[in-house]
Formats: structure tokens, sequence, C-alpha cells
């Protein structure tokens, strides 16, 4: 079977199961590895002067803090494609450092153990017994640079596995956020472990 597959595919082992086996339910654990882009770890300050250096004709809102939504308004309706494209390319060179990859790793460890992910679903409240799961180990790997080509740079990744038992609707991708949120200093350990509660 391994001549069959890509040579990045392969078959370790295998298993003989009854016939009512089913490998999305009948497992015990389970891993993905998501992989983030370095240059989500941009403090603020770092993030607004990649596009202050690109659009000195702007009004700059540095001194504002920003909604979400504000900012996404101010991104379509104030910023001119070149500045997009001027800002993307200052802020691919980023290269998260060793103390930013520490932060993150504590970030990740928070969410270790049996917690209640209401927060990082949708629909489920905080009482509800199905928000409840468990994670064995969730942790960054070292960061790995992906070759760029003529139009663009190379960039830098930071791999991120999560093993855990079961996961709900969107929860891992939301507690990568928060992770990263925490690693660039805008959330604190405090509030993503009162988010389980």
């Amino acid at each position: 079977v391994n001549k069959c597959l890509p040579d990045d595919v392969r078959i370790l082992d295998f298993e003989r199961v009854t016939r009512t086996f089913c490998a999305r339910t009948s497992r015990d654990k389970v891993r993905y590895q998501y992989m983030v882009p370095s240059f989500l770890f941009c403090s603020p300050d770092e993030t607004r002067k990649a596009f202050a250096v690109n659009d000195a004709d702007s009004a700059s809102p540095s001194d504002k803090k920003l909604t979400p939504m504000e900012a996404s308004r101010l991104v379509q309706d104030d910023v001119s494609p070149d500045v997009l494209k001027a800002a993307r390319a200052e802020l691919l060179k980023y290269r998260v450092s060793p103390e930013t990859l520490q932060q993150l790793r504590d970030g990740l460890q928070l969410f270790e153990g049996t917690h209640s992910f209401h927060n990082y679903t949708r629909r489920i409240g905080a009482d509800n017994a199905s928000a409840t799961r468990y994670i064995l180990k969730f942790a960054p790997l070292e960061p790995v640079l992906v070759p760029g080509s003529d139009d663009q740079p190379e960039t830098q990744w930071v791999p991120v596995q999560v093993t855990g038992q079961s996961f709900l609707l969107n929860q891992i991708r939301k507690m990568i956020s928060a992770a990263v949120d925490h690693a660039r200093g805008v959330v604190s350990s405090d509030l993503v472990t009162q988010s389980m509660s």
C-alpha cells in the first residue's frame, strides 16, 4: 500500500477491528496540529508600526483603543491596497522570540486537564455538562520557516499540537486564539482560566 501513497504519507501499522468500529467515535484520544503564522504574535504596537511606516497620509489610530469591528472597518475603508501590501511584507518578516514562545507555551498549558469549554464553542451554556472536555497535552513545537517565492518572503510558522479525548465545534481555534493573545500580553492567565469556569 505504501508504494501507492505519496512520499510524505505512510502506513506504519494496522489493527483488525470489528465491523461496528468507528475511528471517529471509538477512539480514546485524538491529536490535531495547527500552524500559526508568527506575525500573529506581533504586539499591538508592532502591528501599528507596520501600517504607520507605510501610510504617513492616513490618520493614525495608535492612541485610541479599537474594537475588532472598528479595526476591521478602518482596514476596509481607510487603508489603501498599497499600504496593505507593504504592511503585509513588513509583518511577514516578524520572527517569534523564545520569550514569546514560552508565553505561548504557558498559555496553552492553561487549557490542559478537565475544564468547561462553553466559551470556546457556540450555543452551549456554562451549566451544560457537554461543554466539559479533557485535554491531555497542548503545546507549541519549534517554529519552522516556509520558503518564499519571488513575490513573497519566507515566513515563519509555529506548529501547535493538541491531544485530547474530544473537542467541541471551533474549540481548538478559539483556544489557540486565546493563547496567542496571552503570548502577545493582551490577555492575562487569570482571564483565560476564568473563561473556563
